[in-house]
């Protein structure tokens, strides 16, 4: 028998992220000869070039004072200017909650000035004599809550120990561990250089961002991230158990933000939150940034608001959340699209900039105080990223790296052992769940370590992961696993078009039945149209005589050109078929959302 060559070129594989009975994960050489032609450094825009005419300090008292630059007036207008500020409101209400806000009555000043403890976020504008507005800015602020400030002296007050450590979840959408080595590769360096831990085996465990971070958040997998919280219904994702809600009711602050507002985790195609979900809420401000501000577009998104990338005000919202709430811990989910999301090699116009922040984190004091996951929730879903001979890991293998301040690591010795054996083990977002419970449990502030629901073998980073662990015990489908080989197959044999013929069958009658039928009439009916490659799986563990068989398969259907990726398996002998998890779709598909806007089958939907 000859046996057809493996998936991945011998030309591109440089050895194992993971290797065991049950998974071996190739580790692919990132610039591999067909991605290297294709591959371009990007820069970045620039954003507004003048000098801010006015800005926030906060170090010669504890309010805040908002700084008029007098001497740079000239830099924006002969005449005089007329300035004044407007504090954002978040005011939504119903289906509307998450996205609306409303600007106060504008408080005119000609000086520098002391703001109250109580304001949030301000946009300031000025206006020449002629009325013209010449001036717009947005300066974050973080109200000191009464309320919150009772609740964490009374957890200071019970600390038997000294004050826990932060939390930040630091992530980036779309960069799969290759990809960050390839476009950003300073930032790789400095982490692989500075003592942080890499866990090279992360494998997604659905689609998107949703069912990624949910499983991060929430311990849920797709179908509960679904059902249980209800993203499309009103207060839905108030009611689920948010892992940043034990924080809070455990004597933490909580942050949340994200650029790129109308794609947003929990915005897009969704309801949203009918009340801000943590203590710190940064949506209202970047909505109000986006409309107010002057915009530069990268790839197709909102790189630029004003003086600043959209990341910035990310990323800037780790430093004023530690800093509003000096001497109490606080937990964090700080998440970025608007460089990575459209293309691959967007990164690259963001290495130095990330560099930048993470260094900042170690001279601001932050490394000594905070535990810090530095993750990607997958790789590019389409594109020629994705449609490379090894696109199919670029997608499933996100970047995840995580930092432990000095004096945890001196009182967990144990802990780091943990994390470095782990590096080369198949670690999943169910895991990283465990891990943040876990936390709060080392913390003293709660008794018993919360488990995954959807997932009951999936435990802390900060235990020995074991070696021979399956995707079937982290809960990763078929379809996402990275852990056993494919083989090309002839795709014209008449075994792969009845296998891909009733993968169309099956995504037809997801149109047909989803909603109660209620939506087919929107979708054309699709047919296959062409077969791009078939691949055929190793099934461990199955007896001598058994004639169940797996396969990867791509395919085009027409009308609409969507290009889909399939797992499935069916019995040779008795015909049963099934497909296994998700499709994934490899081309774009944001023109159709507006036939359904119904997210779990959008990508179907022509």
């Amino acid at each position: 028998m000859t046996v057809p060559p493996p998936v991945i070129p011998e030309s591109s594989l440089t050895g194992f992220l993971v290797w065991s009975r049950e998974c071996q994960i190739p580790n692919v050489d990132p610039f591999a000869p067909g991605i290297r032609r294709s591959f371009k450094k990007n820069k970045a825009p620039k954003c507004y070039p003048s000098p801010q005419l006015t800005e926030i300090d906060h170090e010669e008292t504890d309010k805040p004072i908002l700084h008029f630059k007098e001497e740079l007036v000239a830099n924006y207008s002969e005449l005089p200017l007329n300035c004044c500020f407007s504090q954002i409101l978040r005011t939504g209400a119903g289906r509307s909650s998450d996205n609306r806000y409303t600007l106060s009555k504008c408080s005119s000043f000609n000086q520098s000035l002391e703001l109250d403890t109580s304001l949030g976020s301000i946009l300031v504008t000025c206006r020449n004599n002629a009325g013209h507005k010449i001036y717009s800015n947005i300066h974050v602020l973080i109200p000191r809550n009464k309320t919150v400030l009772k609740r964490l002296e009374s957890w200071h007050e019970k600390d038997k120990k000294s004050r826990p450590p932060n939390v930040i979840l630091f992530g980036i959408d779309s960069v799969s561990r290759m990809n960050l080595i390839r476009t950003m590769p300073k930032t790789a360096k400095h982490l692989h250089e500075s003592g942080w831990f890499e866990m090279a085996g992360y494998n997604k465990v659905g689609d998107n961002t949703y069912p990624n971070l949910m499983a991060v958040m929430t311990g849920y997998n797709t179908t509960n991230s679904e059902v249980k919280c209800k993203p499309r219904t009103i207060a839905g994702l108030d009611a689920c158990p948010f892992v940043w809600t034990t924080y809070r009711k455990n004597g933490y602050v909580t942050a949340y933000a994200e650029d790129v507002q109308y794609m947003s985790t929990f915005n897009y195609l969704k309801v949203g939150f009918k009340d801000p979900p943590t203590d710190n809420y940064l949506r209202p401000t970047m909505l109000a940034a986006e409309k107010h501000l002057k915009s530069k577009r990268f790839y197709g998104l909102k790189f630029c608001m004003g003086f600043q990338s959209a990341a910035q005000y990310v990323y800037n919202y780790i430093f004023q959340t530690r800093n509003a709430y000096k001497g109490h811990p606080f937990f964090g989910l700080f998440w970025t699209n608007s460089f990575s999301h459209n293309a691959y090699d967007g990164p690259s116009a963001m290495d130095e900039k990330i560099l930048d922040y993470l260094q900042l984190f170690n001279s601001t004091g932050v490394l000594n105080d905070s535990i810090i996951f530095f993750f990607s929730d997958h790789g590019m879903r389409y594109g020629s990223l994705r449609s490379s001979p090894t696109g199919h890991l670029e997608e499933r293998l996100p970047f995840f790296f995580l930092w432990l301040p000095l004096k945890f690591r001196e009182e967990h010795p144990e802990i780091v052992e943990a994390v470095r054996i782990n590096r080369n083990r198949l670690t999943t977002p169910f895991d990283l769940f465990v891990t943040l419970n876990h936390i709060l449990k080392l913390s003293g502030r709660v008794e018993n370590l919360i488990k995954s629901e959807d997932c009951p073998k999936c435990q802390s980073l900060f235990e020995v992961v074991p070696e021979n662990r399956s995707c079937e015990d982290a809960k990763i489908s078929d379809h996402w696993c990275t852990c056993r080989a494919f083989y090309n197959i002839d795709k014209h044999s008449p075994k792969v078009k009845e296998l891909t013929l009733r993968t169309v069958d099956y995504i037809n009658g997801i149109l047909k039945n989803v909603k109660n039928g209620t939506i087919a009439h929107l979708c054309h009916h699709l047919e296959l149209n062409n077969i791009m490659f078939a691949n055929q799986g190793v099934l461990p563990h199955l007896p001598a005589n058994s004639t169940l068989e797996e396969f990867q398969i791509a395919f085009t259907t027409k009308p609409g050109g969507a290009i889909y990726e399939t797992t499935v398996r069916m019995d040779m002998k008795t015909k049963e078929f099934m497909v296994t998890g998700t499709i994934s779709r490899m081309n774009m598909y944001k023109k159709y959302v507006k036939c359904i806007n119904f997210e779990p089958v959008n990508k179907y939907c022509i």
